[in-house]
């Protein structure tokens, strides 16, 4: 074996060795977390996808561009994913990733971790570096191939690797501004990634785009079996260049192609209006790094102009960081318990409060929930519900209840490690189970980005407040 080949294969080994002391020593969220408990947080995410966070179409959230997960819209973060569930990213400063163990040695309950250990690697690497009859990849797609390999045998969606260029598309969809189509996306139920919903006044939205559109292709180069921040990167680019997606529909016999000028996004995480019967409407589209301050600002000027109640709106969206979403719980509830953050032997790591003399204590309150209100939201949505603070109305949320640690490696690439689950005040675990609304209302997505006056559940959570029933 000659030196170059030796050589790429210490790499790998020290690579494959580091991914496994992460996995193990992973010791913080990445519900949007920060990289400190002190940062801000996720996809609960999306720690918020932290949390996680469905991501918008970037290309195409919580959570294409932004997938929703529940990792980043079912996320939906993020939780969604989404995850983001829909699709998850953050802005917050990330944890550095250990440093790797002592040959021989890795940390935890296993013991000893030998070279025996990974024999059957070093086999098929040398086969393949010596037998193979065609072009190998790098050194670096080799080895992110190894690091995505290891993760994907750990049968958790929300473990992500991210390579440096997705890495920081995710903290800039967190800081709420990039260039690309304009749209949440998720991964769907058989793997594909679709739209959630395209963002207001978008090329995703110009171009007719609908909720459950899945894509088929790029650029005529098919999307099957690519993750979800693959698909993504094929559809981000500069503002002004095209970008040609193939689609596949319900209510379309056959895949159909549309060509996108892709423009500079900028993301509003908040919008408000006041409605009939001085009720204040804000609808918070993502947990990113200016959730908390932007929500506040928008609830004192609505009850400036004399809100007598509240509605708050997280439907399809995935997460953010969980930072903020402690946060924006916190707007609304007295001293009390927001979340618990339970290890995989059910012991409480930590318990995350809110304090009292906030801004919204009070005030009458609905929240609206949907199948891609994920992590973030869902931790939000559930800190209220358990606290009997206000009403939930719609329909039951994505689940999503694990919280991941990102971890920030030494070329900019990221991996996004599960390391806990959080359950409500109650001590209720919702992880793919979500949490069902005190007042179901069905509503069809689609109807929805066509009629936006006819919603079945903002009037719903009208008649609630304005009758009392």
């Amino acid at each position: 074996m000659n030196n170059g080949i030796k050589i790429l294969i210490g790499l790998i080994a020290a690579i494959f060795i580091l991914a496994i002391c992460m996995v193990v020593v992973a010791a913080s969220f990445f519900v949007a977390r920060g990289a400190t408990r002190s940062g801000t947080p996720p996809v609960v995410e999306e720690r918020a996808e932290q949390v996680e966070e469905a991501t918008p179409l970037q290309e195409a959230t919580v959570p294409l561009e932004m997938p929703v997960e529940p990792t980043a819209l079912p996320a939906p973060t993020a939780v969604p994913e989404p995850d983001e569930g829909p699709a998850e990213a953050q802005t917050q400063p990330t944890t550095e990733a250990p440093a790797p163990a002592a040959q021989g040695t890795r940390p935890g309950a296993n013991g000893e971790f030998t070279e025996e250990d990974l024999a059957l690697l070093w086999e098929a690497w040398q086969l393949i570096a010596e037998e193979f009859d065609g072009e190998l990849p790098s050194d670096e797609e080799l080895t992110y191939a190894v690091i995505r390999g290891l993760v994907s045998g750990l049968d958790d969606p929300h473990t992500r690797f991210l390579d440096p260029e997705s890495a920081q598309r995710t903290q800039e969809r967190l800081e709420g501004s990039y260039e690309g189509i304009g749209a949440y996306v998720q991964e769907n139920d058989q793997g594909f990634t679709e739209i959630l919903r395209p963002i207001e006044g978008s090329p995703a939205e110009a171009a007719g785009l609908r909720p459950g559109d899945v894509v088929v292709a790029v650029d005529g180069e098919s999307m099957a079996g690519r993750s979800l921040e693959e698909v993504i990167s094929f559809i981000l680019g500069p503002a002004g260049t095209e970008v040609t997606i193939t689609f596949a529909r319900d209510d379309e016999p056959e895949p159909f192609e549309v060509a996108i000028t892709r423009a500079q996004i900028t993301i509003p995480m908040v919008t408000s209006e006041m409605l009939e019967g001085n009720v204040g409407y804000v609808e918070l589209v993502s947990f990113g790094t200016t959730a908390e301050p932007d929500l506040s600002a928008a609830i004192q000027a609505l009850l400036a102009q004399g809100a007598e109640s509240l509605i708050l709106d997280v439907r399809n969206n995935g997460g953010g960081l969980l930072t903020q979403s402690i946060a924006v719980a916190d707007l609304f509830l007295p001293e009390s318990v927001i979340l618990y953050e339970r290890n995989a032997a059910g012991e409480i790591n930590e318990v995350f409060e809110a304090d009292s003399g906030d801004l919204a204590e009070d005030i009458p309150l609905v929240v609206l929930v949907n199948e891609y209100s994920a992590s973030a939201s869902e931790i939000v949505a559930g800190a209220i519900r358990d606290h009997g603070r206000g009403v939930l109305i719609g329909e039951t949320t994505f689940g999503k209840g694990s919280v991941q640690l990102p971890y920030t490696l030494s070329d900019g690439s990221q991996l996004n490690v599960t390391i806990a689950h959080w359950y409500t005040p109650e001590n209720v675990n919702i992880d793919e189970q979500g949490i069902a609304p005190d007042i179901e209302v069905v509503a069809d997505e689609a109807l929805l980005i066509d009629n936006p006056d006819e919603d079945p559940q903002l009037q719903r959570a009208l008649d609630y407040l304005t009758n009392g029933e």
